[in-house]
This record gives C-alpha cells, sequence and structure tokens, in this order.
C-alpha cells in the first residue's frame, strides 16, 4: 500500500467530521455534531462525497451524511467538506450491510447510492446494494415516503435492480435508461461524481432510478 495512502487512513478518524463509532453510536455523535435531529440524507458508497458535498451546499437546513468503508477515500472528502466551509455534512466509516446498526429505524430521509459496485458475477448477486437484504435495511431506515436515488452505468446491475424493484412491487418515482438523453432535472443529473465523469468521458450511458417503500408507485422516466 502506498505511503500516502497509509498516512491517508491514519490521520481520517483525527478530522472532526468523520466518525468511527461502534454499532448505536453514530445517532448520538452525529447529532452532537451537527447541533440537532434534523433527519439525515446518506450517500453510500460516497468516495469523495460528491453529493454529500453538494446537496449540503444546496440545503442548509439539512444534514448529510457520506458512508463508506474506505479511509483514504473518506480523508479526501472530509478534507475537501472543511475546507468549503460545509457545518452539515459529516462522513461515517462503515459498511452497507451494518447501516442499520448505526441509525434508528425511520431516521432518514433519503439514500443516495451512485455507482455501486456491480458485483457482476452471479456468485456477488448478495453483496448488491439492491439485493434483497439491503432493500431491507434501506425499508426500516427510511421516513415512510422516503427516498432511494441509484445512478449506474452497468446493464446486468441496471437490469437486477429493476427485477428486484418489480418482483416486491415497489413504487418507482423516476426511471431513467439513459440520463442525459432525458430531460430531467435536478441533482440526479446536474450533480456528477468524479467516476461519472470519467464514464461519461468513456461515452457510456448513465442509467436512473428512483423508489420508494411506501404507498403507491407510479413509473417515470423511460421504459
Amino acid at each position: 500500500m502506498a505511503r500516502k495512502k497509509l498516512k491517508k487512513i491514519r490521520e481520517v478518524s483525527l478530522l472532526p467530521n468523520v466518525f468511527e463509532l461502534l454499532p448505536g453510536q453514530s445517532d448520538v455523535a452525529l447529532d452532537e455534531y451537527f447541533g440537532n435531529r434534523n433527519r439525515l440524507t446518506l450517500e453510500i458508497g460516497c468516495g469523495r462525497g460528491d453529493y454529500s458535498r453538494a446537496l449540503a451546499k444546496c440545503h442548509p437546513s439539512r444534514n448529510f451524511v457520506g458512508v463508506d468503508v474506505k479511509g483514504a477515500r473518506l480523508w479526501t472528502g472530509a478534507r475537501m467538506a472543511v475546507a468549503e466551509g460545509s457545518t452539515n455534512v459529516a462522513f461515517l466509516r462503515a459498511r452497507a450491510e451494518e447501516l442499520d446498526s448505526y441509525f434508528q429505524p425511520g431516521r432518514i430521509e433519503e439514500l443516495w447510492i451512485p455507482f455501486p459496485d456491480p458485483f457482476p458475477k452471479k456468485r456477488g448477486q448478495k453483496r448488491r446494494v439492491t439485493a434483497p437484504g439491503f432493500l431491507k435495511i434501506y425499508s426500516g431506515l427510511l421516513v415512510p415516503d422516503g427516498k432511494v436515488h441509484l445512478k449506474t452505468d452497468d446493464t446486468t446491475f441496471w437490469e437486477f435492480t429493476l427485477e428486484q424493484l418489480k418482483s416486491r412491487n415497489l413504487p418507482l418515482f423516476e426511471r431513467v435508461e439513459d440520463l442525459y438523453a432525458s430531460n430531467i432535472d435536478g441533482p440526479a443529473a446536474n450533480i456528477q461524481t468524479k467516476y461519472e465523469e470519467a464514464h461519461l468521458a468513456a461515452g457510456k450511458t448513465i442509467m436512473y432510478v428512483c423508489f420508494g417503500f411506501r404507498g403507491k408507485g407510479r413509473s417515470g422516466g423511460t421504459g
């Protein structure tokens, strides 16, 4: 492992907006950091926290938490947030499959999942972030009208996700097969991660779906 990366991993826990906690501690620690108990928006697999940081700027009265297990990535995002003066964004070093150990039911307002690992091989299906186990976690964490926003450029993962949502009759609020060929507006199209920029430069198609868990859904977008 490169010396610079090791240095970041050692330093990440010292940053004021990064939390590495035991399950059950995050709610309290984050409330103390933010100075309130507002509902939270999580960015799963946040990397540099491109969505967390951008959304925090647009919504100063809301709180945002970037979640990633990679310390070096969090180090970069957390330092960028400090430099930008963002006090309504924090970072949690944790795995997505453990989120229900960190947050109380109904605490999360929205989930953003930009470009997760698609785990393309069949034996990795359970690790995909829209596999049944993950959907169960999201359902418990979200408020009744909460939403999950997902972006990907992987066709196999996209089709797998749609199958999971359809089999559970989950409400679809937006479904867009080609995000930048559509007229959709808002954070899904207006915020781009570092990886998304690279995907677009390589000519890849970006797909987007927004779904929930309560009430009767409506299908939007194409398809």
